[in-house]
């Protein structure tokens, strides 16, 4: 079923539009407008969040030429911070996921670095290779939380280690974009 039938479906959406016609009937509406008024209220209760969700701002997709050593590099950096947030739901290692999105959100401007410098003629051999050792990181981080015998309850040395490879990737990834 649709999450559109399902909001019409929603017994909290039918509530309220029987207590709208039960209002209608105490103040002695017509049969229709009470009906209308009833119907208003229902349709209102499963559109509202939809337009609501529409109105929201979405996010800006980065600048990054489709297919560019740069593009493939931040999906594999974009899929490694799914795979991040897929292991760890609780305990110590949710303290880096902050860690974890300022790489990538650094990453996603390495990119688009990338992708402005080859379309103005340049070579962004720095940023791609900067871009590639992150990501490998990332992935080795995460293939590390995978092998975790327990991911929500990991050692001491195993929190500090992955804390000092996360922070070395972000400062290291930090750099180039601080120079724009």
């Amino acid at each position: 079923m649709s999450r559109h039938l399902r909001a019409l479906a929603d017994p909290w959406g039918l509530l309220l539009a029987v207590c709208a016609v039960l209002v209608g009937v105490a103040i002695h509406l017509p049969g229709v407008a009470t009906a209308l008024v009833g119907l208003a209220v229902w349709a209102g209760r499963a559109l509202v969040p939809y337009l609501l969700g529409r109105m929201a701002e979405e996010p800006v997709p980065p600048d990054v030429e489709p297919g560019s050593p740069e593009a493939v590099w931040l999906d594999k950096a974009i899929d490694a911070e799914a795979d991040f947030d897929s292991l760890v739901l609780e305990g110590p290692l949710l303290e880096l996921r902050p860690t974890v999105d300022e790489t990538v959100t650094a990453l996603y401007t390495l990119a688009e670095t990338a992708t402005a410098t080859r379309r103005a003629g340049g070579e962004p051999d720095d940023a791609v290779s900067v871009l590639a050792w992150a990501t490998l990181g990332l992935q080795e981080a995460v293939s590390h939380i995978a092998g975790l015998s327990t991911p929500e309850d990991p050692s001491g040395d195993d929190l500090a280690d992955l804390g000092e490879r996360l922070e070395e990737i972000r400062l290291v990834v930090l750099e180039p974009t601080r120079v724009r």
